[in-house]
Parts: structure tokens; C-alpha cells; sequence
């Protein structure tokens, strides 16, 4: 078992910046690793064979991969496990600390210059606390986990934590999520996805952030007016003119191939949307009867999977809480 940590920049960025890594043992030892100094990706090689305890473990998974190629095999999350037995998530780790272990720990250090040279001792000591930190609250954890039968349950949220770390995001559908989304007409939204695809990969080869290219606002208002010229484009007065005089004729491009496309897309129906927050208020009460916190439990998307194709959406640790009650429910 090794505790795993990473302090990294990520303004103004597509993919962070690695700029501090630490690992911890179960003795209490750290080793703090400088990726600015060192190759750190032969560390892949080692730690894949390695029960990884993280906290709030989605961005260090990310920087993981990036970094050194790896995918963890085994991963325990103290953020998820603390969720399991009753605490909030997400939770900060401060927190979760005096909860479970009755220790304070300073946490001011976590917003400073990272890529500065030489490294301050305050920060040094910062960095090494939290992986210092982890085998303790992992041998907390999993001793009441034990008590309660929910072991098993803690690991596999962990490790359903690295699968939607490492799983491509699917840019062209970012929009169903906007509060906007539902008053777009389809051709909007054929407009719309196209520019979020074409955004992403720009950010992608850039390292930077997709807002950075083309503003949510500006892809929204794109996507409604849908201009046919660039001097069309330029009578819009909420467009970058940098935009236009880099891009202009390219995204003239892309809404005239959206406008060519036949794609449709399937929201949930009223009654349906009305469904999901009926299941998800029974399931803040199914949450607090097993003291378990209900983003964890049961989230927005894994209430409106449920409604739209069934029960078999509710699958793994939280099949054995839930069903057979949530049928029950569903059926009236």
C-alpha cells in the first residue's frame, strides 16, 4: 500500500501542470518527488503493482495517466470510504481528519506557487503531511467499513472513481447539461455540438482551456444566430474579433455542416424529470436510514439512467442498498 498525493497548476491550462508528486508508506515515511528535476514516468511502472490510497483521488488519477502512464490497478479513496460512513461528500481531507482521527491539520499551503524553486519548508512539510496522513485514516476507515460490511463497497467506488477519471469526455454532448439547453431549437443544437467538438480538440492541441477558445456564451450565441458570412459574423458584437480574424471562416464552416447534419437528441420528457426528483428525494431518505451521503448514493444522472432504462441501471454496491425497494417505489 502507498498513500499518493500531487500538487499541480492548472489556470490557464488544458492539462494541469504536474509540479509537486508525494509518496507515502504505511511506516509513516514520504518521499516528495520534483517532476520539474526528474523524469517521473519510470514511476509507472512501480506503483502499478501498488494499492494506491488517495484523497478526492480524480485529478491525481488524471495526472497519473498523463504523467506516467498509469492506470491504477487498486485504488482506495478516503473520500468515498468517509461518504460511506456518514460524512458528507465530497468531504476535505482537514475534515475527514478531525472526524475520524481527531487531529487538526493546516491546509494553507495548498494554494501556493507550486513551480517556484527552491520549495519552502512550510511547503515541504504541507506536501508530505497528507500522504503521512492517509495510512492512518485508511486503517480508521477500514476498520468501521469492516464493522458495517461495507469494505467491498468502498473499493469499488474507488475504483468506479478511476474509470470516470480516465473516461474520454464526450465534448459534442457538454451542452445537455446547461440550464439553456432545453430552449435551443434542434438546429441550435446541431450547431452547438459541432462548435464544442471543434473547441475541445483546438484546447486539446493548444493546452488550453476550451473556454479559452471559444467562451460558452459565444458558442451559445453562435449557435442561435448562425451566420452565413463572415460579415454576418462580424455584425455580432459578442464576438471576440480575434475570434473572427483567426477562426471566422472555419466556423462558418462548421455551422453550415451542422446545419446539413440530421442529428437528434433525447432529453428527458416532463413526467420523467419529474420522476427523477421524486426518486432522488426517496433517495435522501434511503441515504440517511444507511447513513451514507446521497451524492454518493444516488446522483442526478444515476436517477434519470434509472427512469429512462430501468432498474438494471442500478447496479454493484448500490444495488445491494437500494433494490428491491427502489422497485417498489418506482411501481407505485
Amino acid at each position: 500500500y502507498l498513500s499518493v498525493d500531487t500538487e499541480f497548476h492548472s489556470e490557464n491550462r488544458y492539462y494541469p501542470s504536474l509540479m509537486l508528486m508525494q509518496i507515502g508508506d504505511m511506516e509513516g515515511n514520504a518521499w516528495l518527488i520534483d517532476p520539474l528535476a526528474v523524469q517521473v514516468e519510470p514511476l509507472g511502472q512501480v506503483l502499478k503493482h501498488k494499492t494506491l490510497l488517495v484523497h478526492g483521488g480524480r485529478e491525481d488519477i488524471k495526472l497519473l495517466y498523463h504523467h506516467l502512464g498509469l492506470r491504477p490497478k487498486k485504488v482506495f479513496d478516503v473520500q468515498i470510504a468517509a461518504g460511506l460512513l456518514g460524512l458528507s461528500y465530497p468531504q476535505r481531507l482537514s475534515k475527514i481528519v478531525e472526524h475520524f482521527l481527531d487531529i487538526a491539520i493546516q491546509k494553507e499551503s495548498a494554494l501556493t506557487d507550486w513551480s517556484h524553486r527552491p520549495l519552502t519548508a512550510k511547503q515541504i512539510e504541507y506536501a508530505a503531511n497528507d500522504v503521512q496522513i492517509l495510512p492512518l485514516l485508511f486503517k480508521k476507515l477500514i476498520a468501521q467499513l469492516s464493522e458495517l460490511n461495507r469494505e467491498s463497497w468502498a473499493w469499488e467506488a474507488s475504483m468506479e472513481l478511476v474509470d470516470q477519471s480516465l473516461r474520454p469526455k464526450d465534448a459534442g454532448k457538454e451542452w445537455f447539461h446547461w440550464p439553456i439547453a432545453k430552449s435551443l431549437n434542434l438546429p441550435a443544437q446541431r450547431v452547438l455540438t459541432k462548435l464544442l467538438i471543434w473547441r475541445e480538440g483546438e484546447a486539446l492541441d493548444r493546452n488550453k482551456p476550451p473556454n479559452y477558445i471559444l467562451p460558452r456564451r459565444t458558442a451559445i450565441s453562435l449557435s442561435r444566430s448562425r451566420p452565413e458570412s463572415l460579415e454576418e459574423l462580424r455584425t455580432n458584437r459578442k464576438i471576440h474579433r480575434g475570434l473572427i480574424k483567426k477562426h471566422g471562416l472555419h466556423l462558418i464552416s462548421i455551422i453550415k455542416e451542422a446545419e446539413a447534419s440530421d442529428e437528434t437528441y433525447l432529453f428527458p420528457t416532463e413526467e420523467q424529470q419529474i420522476k427523477i426528483k421524486l426518486l432522488r428525494s426517496w433517495g435522501l431518505l434511503a441515504a440517511h436510514r444507511h447513513s451514507i451521503d446521497r451524492n454518493l448514493l444516488i446522483s442526478k444522472e444515476l436517477a434519470q439512467q434509472i427512469i429512462t432504462n430501468g432498474l438494471q441501471a442500478c447496479h454493484g454496491w448500490r444495488a445491494s442498498v437500494l433494490n428491491p425497494d427502489i422497485g417498489l417505489f418506482i411501481s407505485g
